[in-house]
């Protein structure tokens, strides 16, 4: 005979439900980095593609992080500062 075992499930369920939260998080400060980086970006006047040759960055990978689809390396995070002269600490303000 089959024997359900709901513990185990709700184990289970439990356990995916704080995957996806967990995912959901991650997913959203990488939009907010991306809208605060184009957003600086913009203010400087200058394109993706001005900018990632400023920084030596690829201009795909600058569209990236700008639509939260990559979570950028401390250092290319230093490095997006430093092409926007702007500290870290204000590139993180959003």
């Amino acid at each position: 005979m089959f024997k359900i075992n709901f513990a185990n499930i709700k184990n289970k369920l439990r356990k995916h439900t704080i995957s996806v939260i967990l995912f959901t998080m991650k997913k959203e400060i990488l939009i907010k980095f991306g809208e605060r980086l184009k957003k600086a970006r913009q203010e400087k006047g200058l394109t993706q593609e001005q900018f990632a040759k400023i920084c030596g960055l690829h201009k795909n990978y600058i569209g990236m992080v700008e639509r939260g689809e990559r979570n950028p390396s401390l250092i290319n995070i230093e490095i997006i500062a430093k092409g926007l002269k702007i500290s870290i600490s204000d590139l993180m303000k959003f």
